[in-house]
């Protein structure tokens, strides 16, 4: 069974996680000034775009079959968010500070850094 994807879910994934360490300490937007978005492309990947005007997390279907994925890829995608917020010229996508970011939360909670995608 796959999970079906929907933004209201992304939206609870999200908040679910801001309460909990390291992300209630980085001071997240709330859910509300963010756009989420479920992408039903299979050639497309999961993105957060950060802007001006424009706030949003997008996750694909093809990459989320069960709860605990949703959850993984939501708190890579808001360790993009932290990367944004405090670096914003930082063009390293992968780079030394979102890492940092990721052992914190892989840290916290009890995931494998080495496959945190």
């Amino acid at each position: 069974m796959t999970l079906h994807l929907t933004p209201a879910m992304l939206e609870a994934s999200y908040e679910l996680l801001r309460t909990t360490l390291p992300f209630r300490r980085w001071k997240l937007p709330h859910a509300g000034e963010i756009e989420f978005k479920v992408l039903r492309l299979p050639h497309r990947g999961d993105t957060a775009s950060w802007g001006d005007d424009l706030h949003e997390i997008c996750l694909s279907t093809k990459w989320h079959p069960i709860l605990s994925e949703l959850l993984l890829t939501m708190a890579h995608e808001m360790c993009h968010v932290r990367q944004y917020m405090e670096r914003p010229n930082d063009r390293a996508h992968h780079g030394a500070y979102f890492k940092k970011c990721a052992r914190q939360v892989c840290r916290h909670h009890g995931w494998d850094y080495k496959t945190f995608r």
